[in-house]
């Protein structure tokens, strides 16, 4: 049993944080925010199970490790999970290199607008083209440019805006902004 886990976790600011896990997904090791990472997750007390998402993020990056050099690569262990207070959380895993037993490195950050924003694409039911405008109108690209960087008539454009407008409920470029949050301008490509 870990030194500190009878003790309830003090207040953290809550950045990026880690948590290194041991077999049965017993946590061997933290950083101060990733044991407030964890209260967040509705764990109180390192004695505890971790949360069943947690459990299986770890489970996918041990059949990662494990598939390696197969020819079916699995997917990174990635996710994102809501917090007991409703904030998003970006949770990611790897198997821990050169240690005897796998032991599971797991980093947790709260979840960016970037991270966000193909599942707010996806929440609206957009078209794969539709995605792909309104990234680049998000990003502040002039519908002109939107044109020619898609080989599309710039009616055409005003056609998808307007469906994305209607699809998202807003009326303007602004109100699409902050309703689906920002990405950057620099790539295009993220948000195809």
């Amino acid at each position: 049993m870990h030194p500190t886990a009878g003790a309830a976790f003090p207040d953290v600011a809550t950045g990026p944080g880690t948590l290194v896990l041991g077999k049965g997904d017993l946590v061997e090791g933290f950083t101060p925010e990733g044991k407030a990472w964890l209260e967040k997750l509705g764990v109180s007390r390192l004695s505890e199970p971790l949360p069943a998402a947690l459990r299986w993020i770890s489970l996918q990056a041990r059949a990662r490790a494990d598939s390696a050099g197969s020819r079916t690569e699995l997917r990174a262990a990635r996710s994102r999970l809501a917090t007991v207070d409703g904030e998003l959380v970006t949770v990611q895993a790897e198997v821990l290199q050169g240690s005897g037993d796998a032991k599971v490195v797991m980093a947790l950050e709260p979840a960016s607008s970037r991270s966000l924003f193909p599942l707010l694409l996806a929440l609206y039911d957009l078209s794969a083209r539709e995605k792909t405008v309104a990234g680049l109108v998000v990003a502040g690209w002039p519908l002109d440019d939107v044109a020619h960087h898609l080989s599309l008539s710039l009616y055409t454009v005003r056609d998808h805006v307007k469906a994305i407008y209607a699809k998202v409920g807003v009326r303007s470029r602004p109100e699409l902004t902050a309703r689906l949050g920002g990405v950057s301008a620099s790539n295009p490509a993220a948000v195809a």
